[in-house]
C-alpha cells in the first residue's frame, strides 16, 4: 500500500476520532443543560415563589452602615470567624415575601474585615432546618476554591478550615455548592476586606454595600 494511502487512512481515523469526541461532549453538554434547566424550573415553581407577605417574614436587608471597625496598625493574628447559612423567608418588597438563602440571615452576608498577615481559623454552619448544602468560596482565601471544599455542610453540619491572608484587598465570597448561580442569586454572598500593613487611611464614614 502506498504511503499517500496510509496518510489517507490515517488522516480519515484521526477525523472520525475527533468527530466522536466533539459529539460526545455535545450530548454531555446538552445534558448538564437539560439538568441545570430542569432544577432551575424546580426552584421556580417551588423556593422562589413569591407570597402574600408574612407577618414573621424576616428583615434580611443589611444596614449599609453595619461596618467592623478598622484594623489600624496592629500586627497579625490568630483570628476565628464564625458565619452560619440560614434559609429563611424575607421581606422582598411591602406586602411581598419570598425564600432567601443566606450567611447569618441577611443579604449580603456580614462584612468580614481582617490585615494580611492574619490567620484566620473560620468555621461554617449549616443551620438544622436547613433543605440545602451549603459552603463558602472566599476569593480572600489562596488555594482550591477559596475554602469551597473544606466547608461543605448538610443542615446540621459545621467544618472549620485555617488560612492565612496573603493579599491585600477587597474581595468577594460566595457560596458556592451547586448550582452556583442560584446560590448566589437567592442571597449568599458577601465581602471580605483584607487590610494591608498599616490599615487604611481614616475616613469620616464608612458603608457596606453589594449589588445583588
Amino acid at each position: 500500500m502506498s504511503r499517500h494511502r496510509w496518510m489517507g487512512i490515517v488522516t480519515m481515523v484521526f477525523a472520525s476520532a475527533a468527530l466522536v469526541f466533539v459529539l460526545a461532549m455535545f450530548v454531555s453538554g446538552r445534558q448538564m443543560a437539560d439538568r441545570i434547566n430542569e432544577r432551575m424550573e424546580q426552584l421556580s415553581d417551588r423556593e422562589t415563589t413569591l407570597a402574600p407577605a408574612r407577618d414573621d417574614a424576616a428583615r434580611i436587608s443589611r444596614q449599609a452602615d453595619d461596618v467592623p471597625p478598622p484594623i489600624g496598625d496592629r500586627g497579625p493574628m490568630e483570628l476565628e470567624i464564625n458565619l452560619e447559612a440560614k434559609e429563611l423567608v424575607g421581606t422582598l418588597a411591602d406586602g411581598v415575601t419570598t425564600l432567601y438563602w443566606t450567611f447569618d440571615g441577611t443579604v449580603p452576608g456580614p462584612l468580614l474585615r481582617i490585615r494580611v498577615g492574619d490567620t484566620v481559623r473560620f468555621t461554617l454552619s449549616n443551620a438544622q432546618q436547613n433543605r440545602q448544602a451549603h459552603n463558602i468560596d472566599l476569593h480572600a482565601v489562596n488555594g482550591p476554591g477559596g475554602g469551597a471544599e473544606a466547608t461543605f455542610v448538610l443542615p446540621g453540619e459545621s467544618k472549620t478550615f485555617r488560612f492565612q491572608a496573603r493579599n491585600p484587598g477587597l474581595f468577594i465570597y460566595h457560596c458556592a455548592a451547586p448550582h452556583i448561580p442560584t446560590h448566589v442569586a437567592m442571597g449568599m454572598y458577601g465581602l471580605i476586606l483584607v487590610e494591608p500593613e498599616g490599615g487604611l487611611p481614616p475616613v469620616d464614614k464608612e458603608f457596606y454595600v453589594v449589588q445583588g
